[in-house]
């Protein structure tokens, strides 16, 4: 374990993951595979009415930040010197899809991006009824395009899965 201690954090990383790997396969009998498949997606691009954002000198680390925040029933997404990329985590936590910035833009820039996530929208409205929504912020899609000049478009991508093919109960020793 001490030499472990002693390796670079990305290499500790990997070290445990083999050793994880051993034990499931030796104690487990675990026999995995990894299959790509096609699954929904979304492709990040500028809007008709287009990009919103100015690009920022590039201030170093220091100055570099991306916080998320819940207000009520809203997320506020504030990033200082950040690549328009950094928004897939944001598209990716509000929608279960991948997405693939596709804007062709470079550099950083500094955002706030206000939305209603998808859970509070689908809270906020009891079955069966059709009374329209009093919304505190817009949808992420919406707000993609309103505040930022981004649009969301379907598409598929590609996503590695890990098949487990076989395990087996630990033996009493």
């Amino acid at each position: 374990m001490e030499a472990l201690q002693k390796l670079p954090p990305a290499k500790r990383w990997i070290a445990r993951q083999h050793m994880l790997q051993v034990l499931l396969r030796d104690y487990f009998k675990v026999v995995v595979r990894t299959e790509i498949r096609e699954v929904p997606a979304y492709d990040l691009v500028i809007a008709k009415k287009g990009f919103k954002l100015k690009q920022v000198a590039d201030a170093g680390p220091l100055l570099q930040d991306f916080k998320w925040s819940t207000e009520g029933t809203t997320q506020l997404v504030s990033a200082n010197g950040q690549p328009v990329s950094a928004l897939l985590s944001v598209i990716r936590g509000d929608t279960d899809r991948t997405a693939y910035d596709k804007t062709g833009m470079t550099g950083v820039y500094d955002f706030t991006l206000k939305f209603r996530p998808k859970r509070f929208l689908m809270d906020s409205q009891p079955p069966g009824e059709s009374v329209p929504m009093q919304e505190s912020a817009p949808s992420l899609e919406k707000a993609l395009e309103e505040q930022l000049g981004l649009k969301l478009q379907t598409t598929t991508g590609s996503m590695e899965f890990i098949i487990i093919d076989h395990a087996e109960r630990p033996s009493g020793n």
